[in-house]
């Protein structure tokens, strides 16, 4: 799809001034703000309204409210979720702000909603707030953080899922791992082994799993009279007690006791 233009426009108080120069995937764009603070921003996210300002609009709101709960552990993680979405010098910000992630206006604007918000699904302290969970179980990127996309978990269930949830792109299509091994019906230990062995993921995902074929195992209770004869015979013949057992599936002890007249005598 041709890249459009965006150069010149306006969107909310941002006004673009040129591409922004990235390895992104997603197109970013270098902006102005009314407040004149300067901003790199996904393209979709101003497309889409997702994005209105540098993150003065949140500030200047907050100014105006008096809430009270600003030593709340809760009010430092909605800061640190806004800088990682907004700030381009947040380390995190390559993974968060540059992929497209942002803060619905509910809550980019107001602390107040987000901690009850919080509060009122079970939030406590040790619980962390997820974007990402519902999104994955959607087949959707976490894009945004919300009330209708977060969730609240624990750091166990959280590490335990994202184990499983990295995200793959192939012929246009994203999924996450379980999805894509569910649908070629792989199991994931022999995905990552053929990943490891350095396969592509295309062929470590539609390359045939080789069948070894099981040959029935006769076990004792299988060996009867007339077989005992025939294992006889082929050890006089020359066979080891290992080459016999493999003809029948047996264990070599087995074999052993039957040629030494030990078992099966008539």
């Amino acid at each position: 799809m041709k890249l459009v233009d965006l150069t010149g426009k306006r969107f909310g108080k941002l006004t673009i001034i040129k591409r922004s120069v990235s390895t992104l995937k997603r197109p970013q764009w270098d902006c102005i703000c009314d407040c004149g603070n300067s901003t790199s921003v996904v393209g979709h996210s101003l497309k889409s309204g997702l994005t209105k300002s540098c993150g003065c609009l949140a500030e200047n709101n907050l100014n105006r409210t008096t809430h009270g709960l600003r030593h709340e552990t809760l009010y430092h993680i909605w800061c640190h979720i806004k800088s990682r979405c907004y700030n381009i010098n947040n380390p995190k910000y390559h993974r968060y702000g540059g992929r497209g992630v942002v803060v619905c206006d509910e809550w980019v604007n107001d602390f107040k909603l987000f901690y009850d918000w919080a509060i009122a699904n079970g939030w406590e302290d040790g619980l962390q707030i997820d974007k990402d969970i519902k999104a994955h179980k959607a087949g959707i990127e976490g894009l945004i953080y919300s009330p209708e996309w977060c969730s609240i978990v624990t750091n166990a269930e959280n590490v335990n899922y994202r184990k499983h949830s990295h995200f793959i792109s192939i012929n246009g299509q994203t999924k996450n791992i379980m999805q894509w091994c569910k649908e070629y019906n792989i199991n994931q230990g022999t995905l990552y082994s053929r990943l490891k062995r350095g396969y592509s993921i295309e062929d470590a995902l539609t390359k045939p799993v080789k069948q070894i074929a099981k040959r029935p195992r006769l076990g004792n209770a299988k060996i009867n009279y007339e077989i005992a004869d025939e294992i006889r015979k082929q050890k006089k013949g020359g066979k080891s007690n290992i080459e016999i057992a493999k003809i029948y599936s047996v264990d070599p002890s087995t074999i052993s006791t039957i040629v030494n007249n030990k078992s099966w005598i008539k």
